[in-house]
């Protein structure tokens, strides 16, 4: 007993074998299959071929790797079109095996890169302008600093989204982790230098540019944010109230010596007591009410603001 069997132009030969059984050429089957497959409505749903799955399989048992490949296609899919974390995508991603995923992996590791990219400038700027602020003079070196922290930041960043053995959701921690010991290191270089400036000038000389625009170097912390007018003020009244002798105490002296004038004048003694002439005493009070005039119109004039010069003309 002998068969033929023809499928889409082909000739298959059948019949029976030695014990009976009948037999025939299993590529028949491969055939008989893909010419269903080509008349069925392939889409991105693959609802027509999932509908005959049981007897593929049944027939060609190697096949479900195809049936794998569109449940991964599938859940691709959804996470793709997800609202997700992009770390929450990129580690469902990972998972898949028997899809090609590396276009979209490579996608969504550049988005999470340029998110802590971003966060590292941001933590860097913030984290350094106190130190700046503090140690203007070595402002060069704080920026310098600031690079190579932002960098190793992003370096470190870079490498741990790569390694696709790593759990992308713990990434904010490893940052985290690099961040501080990265800014704690900067700070200890800042200080050292800041608070050593014979050792910054002797390694590093006075070459190199300084950013203060709050003038800081030259008139302190605490006035970092007033008008440059009321610096040179402010600066030129600490330097009046830190001579020898303040206004008031000036005035307090003159005061105390004119009595002591009046009181001893005309007693001179041989040892040079205190004494003076009536001439010396009227001489004296002409020149310190006049320089008294000056003063009181000066601090009219200046709106009780007492330059240094005038007071040391006062004083002289």
């Amino acid at each position: 007993m002998s068969f033929v069997v023809t499928v889409a132009g082909n000739v298959y030969v059948g019949g029976l074998n030695n014990e009976g059984k009948l037999y025939f050429d299993e590529t028949i089957l491969d055939q008989l299959f893909f010419n269903i497959i080509k008349t069925l409505d392939v889409d991105n749903s693959f609802k027509s071929i999932e509908s005959i799955k049981s007897p593929v399989l049944a027939q060609i048992p190697n096949f479900n790797e195809t049936y794998e490949k569109i449940g991964e296609y599938k859940t691709l899919r959804k996470i793709v079109e997800s609202t997700q974390k992009n770390e929450v995508k990129l580690n469902k991603v990972r998972k898949l095996k028997n899809v090609d995923t590396s276009i979209y992996s490579k996608f969504l590791i550049g988005k999470i890169i340029n998110k802590y990219r971003f966060i590292s400038i941001l933590a860097a700027l913030i984290s350094h302008i106190p130190l700046w602020f503090f140690y203007p003079l070595i402002s060069t070196v704080i920026a310098v600093l600031l690079i190579v922290v932002f960098f190793q930041l992003n370096f470190s960043v870079s490498r741990y989204v790569r390694n696709t053995k790593r759990d992308i959701l713990s990434l904010h921690k490893s940052w985290r982790k690099n961040f501080i010991i990265m800014y704690l290191l900067a700070s200890v270089i800042t200080i050292s230098l800041g608070e050593n400036e014979d050792f910054y000038y002797t390694y590093f000389g006075e070459n190199l540019p300084v950013f203060d625009p709050f003038r800081v170097l030259e008139f302190g912390i605490d006035d970092a944010f007033l008008s440059v007018e009321k610096k040179e003020k402010k600066q030129e009244i600490e330097m009046f109230k830190k001579d020898s002798l303040g206004l008031f105490h000036v005035n307090d002296f003159l005061k105390s010596w004119i009595n002591t004038v009046k009181q001893t004048s005309g007693n001179l003694d041989e040892n040079g007591s205190l004494g003076y002439k009536q001439y010396d005493l009227d001489l004296y009070y002409i020149n310190y009410e006049h320089s008294q005039n000056i003063i009181n119109n000066k601090l009219v004039e200046e709106k009780n603001y007492l330059s240094l010069n005038l007071f040391k003309n006062f004083k002289k």
